[in-house]
């Protein structure tokens, strides 16, 4: 069941812990972490919505509506589930869609850089444009294995990471 929600609870930790290790790069997403982010800013409103599977969470999405000089969008900032569960990212991706139509989006906006996002994105109708960001990662502190820089699939970045999301 897919909830709109005001604040990321404990459960969202344990999801992380479950699924951070499908992921060979990316920001942690705890409770504290989403709940500072997108939850307390006072600059930037968005909108949040949770899956939970019996009382757990499940995975989340973060959006936001804006007006752009050639139509209103809904950007689709962060983006939570395991990367298996295409059931669960599927509906969160529906939620969405149904959301930005009700906002009167003429398009909905995103960035991945996760191979099995981008299938299931573009399995939800959204298509590949080419992208204006660049990513620059520099891991201090641990030894990474050769060929770690070129080997992005499993990274899981998003609009939120970037910051381009204001």
């Amino acid at each position: 069941e897919v909830q709109p929600i005001r604040h990321f609870d404990e459960s969202f930790t344990r999801l992380w812990d479950r699924i951070s290790g499908k992921f060979a790069l990316a920001v942690r997403r705890d409770a504290r972490y989403l709940n500072w982010k997108y939850i307390q800013p006072p600059h930037v409103r968005y909108a949040v919505a949770a899956l939970r599977r019996d009382g757990e969470a499940a995975g989340y999405v973060v959006y936001r509506h804006l007006q752009e000089p050639q139509g209103r969008v809904t950007l689709l900032v962060d983006f939570l589930t395991d990367p298996a569960d295409e059931q669960g990212a599927l509906t969160l991706l529906r939620w969405v869609h149904r959301e930005a139509r009700a906002a009167d989006s003429d398009k909905t906006r995103t960035f991945t850089m996760h191979l099995g996002f981008r299938r299931l994105l573009r399995k939800s109708g959204y298509y590949p444009v080419k992208s204006t960001m660049e990513f620059i990662a520099k891991v201090n502190g641990a030894v990474v294995p050769a060929g770690f820089y070129e080997a992005t699939d499993a990274w899981h970045f998003t609009l939120g990471d970037s910051d381009q999301d204001r």
